[in-house]
């Protein structure tokens, strides 16, 4: 008697070989493909960043300085108001190498301060004037605006007499 093929539930299923023979079905990625797919990510990865990379970095130190200078510039008001003294902020240096001064005036509360707020370097700070007096009132004597400045990057911090309005564009 001749024995008579017959397929196995596996096949009617679509799970073997025409030979009726089951077949493993894979489920995942062999550590091949893996490392294969990070070495393609990677290379595209440093292909941008290199073609992009100055101009992202002058603007993200850009955008930090004026943060800082503008959070310096509330403080300052802030420190006025509350202790109900007079507050300088002042811009000292030359390019590469400026910074910020912090100066809270004494009175028969509190014997006064003075802060040093350093500047990143990469970042240039124009404008005028260079130093502005928060008053008890939280009024500033006078507007100020600068310009930090790196690589094509520009970003502004201004101040209103008035009421003293501190705003970043």
């Amino acid at each position: 008697m001749k024995a008579i093929f017959q397929p196995s539930n596996a096949l009617r299923a679509g799970h073997a070989s025409a030979e009726g023979i089951a077949c493993v079905t894979r489920h995942g990625v062999t550590l091949l493909e893996a490392i294969l797919a990070v070495v393609v990510l990677s290379t595209a990865m440093v292909a941008t960043s290199m073609t992009i990379g100055p101009s992202f970095l002058s603007s993200t130190a850009t955008r930090n300085v004026v943060s800082d200078e503008a959070g310096l510039l509330r403080l300052a008001r802030q420190e006025a108001i509350l202790k109900k003294t007079p507050v300088d902020v002042e811009l000292l240096g030359r390019p590469g190498r400026q910074r910020l001064l912090l100066t809270v005036q004494a009175n028969s509360f509190d014997p006064g301060s003075i802060t040093p707020w350093p500047v990143d370097p990469l970042v240039q700070i124009t404008g005028s004037p260079n130093r502005i007096r928060f008053l008890a009132t939280g009024d500033a004597d006078r507007s100020l605006r600068w310009e930090c400045i790196s690589g094509n990057s520009q970003r502004t911090v201004q101040v209103q007499a008035a009421g003293g309005r501190i705003s970043q564009k």
